[in-house]
């Protein structure tokens, strides 16, 4: 009779549970169906069809503004980097060949530099990221071109190239002045002071790549008062140091190595 009562009242249970169920399907139809109902576009005589309401609140995505543009905008300076290099690549060619004079193709291409930093000075102030591409990328066709006119054809003495290195560098830093553009003063400071170095070491005259980075190191200094220039006077300071101490050394060298008045 126990059992019989238990077995009943789990029975009673369960119908309860399965009732309950069903009234939550129900409810959860009802609701379906009443949001439904309100995405239903309704017409009416006055104007067109009324606006889906939606069922769930969608938040706005927040989206950077001018991220796109800027993305696009970096894409298209590298591509323009890139087509420069080209062109220099192609000079450097044809010099190699022979098909244009080793002079010829020396003067071209550092004009062709010179023309990219130009164009750095133009954009500075209107449009400093297109001004840093165009000083970066000039410098790094200048400097490479400096290196192998001295080394690899023997085109430029070393006065020759230390003055031309001067001279490219004096006009990067002043456009980099004018436009607060703080990548080209890095490039034209670390760039001039990696090649009178290596120059200095393949020509194997350090006198005049010492004066270089003397004044180079003054010009640095002057560069210096921005404060995103501020680690700009110590690289070029301590080659610097580090050059005039070798020059010391090779002039008071036995036999000499450079001149003695250099160690005065």
């Amino acid at each position: 009779m126990a059992s019989q009562h238990n077995h009943d009242a789990r029975l009673e249970r369960l119908e309860k549970s399965l009732a309950d169920v069903m009234h939550r399907l129900r409810a959860l139809e009802d609701a379906r169906h009443g949001a439904v109902t309100t995405a239903t576009p309704v017409e009416t005589a006055d104007s067109g069809p009324a606006e889906a309401a939606p069922v769930f609140p969608v938040s706005p995505v927040e989206v950077a503004p001018g991220s796109a543009v800027d993305l696009t905008g970096l894409a298209t300076l590298l591509g323009r980097s890139f087509i420069v290099f080209g062109g220099a690549y192609l000079l450097r060619a044809l010099t190699e060949s022979g098909r244009l004079p080793g002079t010829a193709g020396i003067i071209i291409g550092l004009a062709y530099a010179m023309t990219w930093l130009l164009a750095a000075h133009r954009d500075g102030l209107k449009r400093p990221m297109s001004g840093e591409f165009h000083g970066v990328t000039a410098m790094l066709v200048g400097l490479p071109l400096v290196w192998e006119a001295t080394s690899r054809f023997g085109l430029l003495g070393p006065g020759s190239a230390a003055l031309v290195l001067a001279a490219m560098s004096a006009l990067a830093f002043a456009v980099a002045k004018r436009g607060r553009l703080d990548a080209v003063a890095g490039m034209a400071g670390v760039g001039t002071m990696a090649t009178a170095l290596v120059l200095a070491y393949t020509t194997n005259h350090h006198g005049v790549f010492s004066l270089l980075l003397t004044g180079l190191s003054t010009a640095t200094y002057w560069l210096s008062d921005s404060p995103g220039r501020a680690w700009l006077r110590w690289p070029n300071a301590i080659a610097a140091g580090l050059a005039v101490a070798g020059v010391t050394a090779r002039a008071l060298a036995t036999p000499a190595l450079e001149p003695i008045w250099l160690a005065c």
